[in-house]
């Protein structure tokens, strides 16, 4: 019996879900037809967007996929959901990944990661994706350490019951060690590096072949293994392997993979001196890799091209596709390490991340740290600014009330010091003075400049005659200063006024500071006054 009509969105979303994860996807992209006219608010329409983006993906038409959910993102940042906007982003990664378009897939990857560090509950699942979906663009790049980063931080957080990511992630992490490996070999570098690569790729690959039982991820496996027999020279057990897992190639519907399993056919008819079956072989690799757009596979089909043509005695052809895969290598590489490098040092915390997601990473926390910081110091002096002192009055203000006494203070006839001087000299003793009133005041006191010679203490759970006796010591250390040292032969000194009250009333407590000020400098400066009210 048919099933209804779905009547709401939650329903549709329900059915596609099931029946895709069955395996009927053209039954899903049908319920998904119609979903639009159910959705009846902007999230609904953009959970609807993303699903039906998965689902194209699922069918091939990964374009189609990245057209669904053009937008999505930015539209999830918008409304303030930063982990739906990550899980997009992780999702478009994936799908230029796909269409080997790295350059586009690293950016989103990268900004998926950095959302996930900034979010209050990074969700893991999440984050498997995205380190995931990083590891296979860096593996691409042919930066296979940055991609064994990915790999191993993603199986440290997949959850142990969910084997079946797991061993994808395993899977992954061997074809990197492989990749590392090889590279290693063709730029005839270190051998022991090549070696230990080559041996963490076979016994993933051959845990994989244990105890999987899908037979995608079995010829998967199955292909690593057989590279890393031949990259070690073991041509026998790897013809065995193609034998066993990978006799016609039919099961494989990925592009990649096809090229991987035509030029392994290649290498191994190659080692055992079948030319012309090896020729066949890398052909196919290399249509196959023009087809798919992918320049990684097709510099590898050409250099085993190259190989076999030198095998047959034909060195000007293997020199020619030697030098068109180096070429295309050197292109590639320059272009997608300068993209590279260029999304690293945007998103520091590609490097940051730990073993577990933190809302704010250690070192993203420093440099916010600094950042506020600066933005609330003075340039000149190192004290806090006028922006410092507006917060501190607001958080005493909000607080709970509590005794606060402040100190308004103003240098006696500084202009005159600029006059003499020069501003050079008027600034090293704006300097000066702030570095004697903070070494003088106490430690949870704040000293601030708000004006041009004009500063300002606040004393937290201070009374009045327990801040004038701070606001004498600093009075009578800038009186002290050898100020001749500083290049001014005339006394610098400055004038206080001193107020105390309530954090409930700060507006008040600056304002009897000021006046406190206002009657010292009448009195004759260098000095303190207390507002006594």
């Amino acid at each position: 019996m048919k099933e209804a009509a779905p009547r709401t969105l939650e329903e549709v979303i329900g059915r596609v879900r099931r029946v895709f994860g069955g395996g009927r996807v053209a039954d899903a992209l049908e319920l998904l037809e119609g979903a639009d006219e159910l959705a009846g608010t902007e999230e609904e329409h953009l959970r609807l967007r993303r699903l039906r983006a998965v689902v194209l993906s699922r069918a091939g038409r990964h374009e189609d996929a990245i057209a669904a959910i053009a937008g999505v993102s930015d539209a999830w940042l918008q409304r303030g959901d930063v982990m739906a906007a990550a899980d997009v982003y992780a999702l478009e990664a994936f799908l230029h990944h796909v269409l080997r378009d790295l350059d586009t897939a690293l950016n989103r990857g990268a900004t998926a990661l950095v959302l996930l560090n900034e979010a209050n509950d990074p969700n893991a699942a999440l984050a498997v994706s995205v380190h995931n979906s990083l590891g296979l663009v860096f593996r691409d790049l042919e930066a296979n350490d940055l991609a064994i980063r990915q790999f191993t931080i993603a199986l440290e957080l997949v959850e142990q019951s969910d084997e079946m990511v797991a061993n994808i992630l395993k899977a992954n992490l061997a074809s990197a060690h492989l990749r590392k490996a090889i590279g290693e070999l063709r730029s005839h570098g270190d051998q022991s590096v090549a070696e230990e690569q080559l041996g963490l790729a076979e016994s993933q690959a051959r845990f994989l072949l244990s105890v999987e039982t899908s037979s995608r991820r079995q010829i998967e496996a199955a292909t690593i293994l057989a590279s890393v027999l031949l990259n070690s020279g073991r041509a026998g057990e790897a013809a065995k392997v193609l034998d066993d897992y990978l006799a016609d190639g039919e099961q494989i519907d990925d592009a990649r993979a096809l090229v991987d399993w035509n030029l392994l056919l290649a290498w191994s008819y190659r080692e055992r001196d079948c030319l012309s079956a090896a020729a066949d072989r890398a052909e196919i690799a290399l249509s196959r890799s023009i087809e798919a757009n992918d320049p990684v596979a097709r510099g590898l089909a050409l250099r085993e091209r190259s190989k076999i043509r030198e095998k047959s005695g034909d060195l000007l052809g293997a020199l020619h596709d030697l030098r068109t895969a180096d070429d295309d290598a050197r292109v590639l590489r320059s272009h997608r390490i300068e993209v590279l490098v260029e999304q690293i040092a945007r998103r520091a915390q590609l490097e940051a991340v730990r073993r577990r997601l933190q809302r704010e990473s250690e070192e993203l926390g420093r440099e916010r740290a600094l950042l506020a910081l600066a933005a609330e110091t003075d340039p000149l002096t190192g004290v806090s600014n006028r922006r410092r002192f507006t917060s501190v009055l607001n958080d005493l203000r909000a607080g709970p009330n509590r005794q606060l006494a402040a100190l308004m203070i103003d240098v006696y006839r500084f202009m005159s010091v600029n006059d003499l001087y020069g501003h050079q000299t008027g600034d090293r003793v704006l300097s000066v003075i702030a570095g004697v009133m903070s070494s003088l005041a106490r430690e949870r006191d704040v000293v601030c400049r708000v004006g041009g010679d004009e500063f300002v203490v606040i004393l937290p759970d201070t009374r009045l005659d327990e801040a004038v006796v701070v606001a004498e010591r600093v009075r009578a250390g800038i009186d002290a200063h050898d100020w001749l040292g500083e290049g001014v032969d005339a006394p610098v000194s400055i004038t206080v006024g001193a107020a105390g009250g309530w954090s409930s009333d700060t507006v008040e407590l600056i304002a009897d500071a000021d006046d406190a000020l206002l009657r010292a400098k009448r009195a004759g400066r260098n000095r303190v006054e207390a507002h006594r009210g």
